[in-house]
């Protein structure tokens, strides 16, 4: 390989004391590699009365000349190691956005299991204590309930010694640290004797929909290369919830009956046909209740159609009140309303058709 500094040939025979004698001779500071030797920079030399001889047959070369104080090592192996840490902590980051992505695209899986399989990972990634993911309530988006928890046997013991406990439901404006994650929507880090307590937010723009909290042991604070993934993690759960959320709303719209917010007609009879299968199979009762409003197009004639609407708001509202969560009341059509009560005999509906009608 021909150096286009010298123009000598490092293989030739006998090139070594040349090409030595004719770097020292440069007046530019230059790198040169030469075999089996470390690449060293040369700074430039006005005078070359400090060499030394060229060096005689069969004396040992050095490896860095004594009179070049000012020579050294060019870093090259930080800089291969620093390439390589940055490629490894990228391939880490890819691997745990794909496994994320593998949960959250299983089909079937509801999205409290989705978030359980999830904490589940983070625990084994990083060796965490116990992970829990609190999301905003959509009842009540003062209050942040659990919806996920996984802990491993350090966190388990330590709950009982110290007599920990996970809180189920996070009121957002009391003085709980995942309430001021919330409120200034930044990550908190707080360090106890017995752990390293770690808190994310779940945003998406200017929405925050939870937090991802994390327990670590007190020796093992995560370093600021698994804090910054782990806050890529929350924005890809921020993107997945928000998708999530438009879609139950959209599938809440077609089972729902817009003015009532009762089931409407066609789900209703889905559901009819799977119950009876059900009961057929479970050998258990299952109830029908019809009803409809009388005169009710007296009222509509008389005061509206806008005051009819509030009638049949009214209905709706009594018939939700009056029956279980598992049972389904729908708008059958018109003024006319119909509930499946699931395991129910004829005496109990027959009480529960008489409370409505009173």
């Amino acid at each position: 390989m021909n150096n286009p500094l010298f123009g000598v040939n490092l293989f030739e025979k006998n090139t070594i004391k040349k090409t030595i004698q004719a770097l020292i001779e440069s007046p530019i500071a230059e790198k040169i590699t030469i075999p089996d030797f470390c690449p060293v920079v040369i700074p430039s030399v006005e005078s070359t009365s400090l060499m030394k001889p060229p060096l005689e047959s069969g004396q040992m070369l050095p490896l860095f000349p004594r009179n070049l104080p000012e020579a050294k090592i060019e870093p090259i192996s930080t800089t291969v190691e620093y390439s390589w840490n940055e490629l490894y902590h990228k391939y880490k980051k890819m691997q745990l956005h794909y496994s994320i992505c593998q949960i959250l695209l299983k089909v079937g899986l509801q999205l409290n299991a989705q978030l359980q399989e999830i904490t589940r990972l983070l625990v084994e990634k990083f060796s965490l204590w116990q992970c829990n993911i609190f999301l905003l309530d959509e009842e009540e988006p003062s209050d942040l309930i659990c919806w996920a928890n996984f802990s491993s046997r350090q966190m388990q013991l330590l709950a009982i010694k110290m007599d920990l406990r996970v809180d189920w439901v996070v009121r957002v404006g009391g003085d709980n640290p995942l309430a001021t994650v919330l409120q200034e929507r930044k990550d908190i880090s707080q360090d106890t004797e017995f752990y390293h307590r770690y808190s994310i937010p779940i945003c998406h723009q200017k929405d925050v929909a939870g937090v991802i909290d994390l327990f670590t042991s007190p020796m093992h604070a995560l370093a600021i290369e698994d804090q910054l993934m782990l806050k890529t993690v929350a924005a890809q759960l921020s993107s997945y919830l928000e998708e999530y959320q438009r879609y139950q709303i959209a599938q809440r719209l077609a089972i729902t009956d817009g003015l009532t917010l009762l089931y409407n007609h066609r789900y209703f009879q889905e559901r009819l046909e799977s119950e009876i299968k059900n009961a057929h199979y479970n050998d258990e009762w299952l109830s029908l209740i019809l009803l409809d409003i009388d005169h009710f197009k007296q009222v509509n004639d008389l005061h509206g159609h806008l005051q009819g609407d509030k009638v049949l708001q009214y209905v709706a509202q009594t018939i939700k009140k009056t029956v279980r969560e598992c049972d389904v009341p729908a708008r059958y059509g018109g003024e006319e309303f119909a509930i499946l009560l699931l395991n129910t005999n004829v005496k109990i509906a027959m009480r529960i058709a008489e409370r409505i009608r009173e």
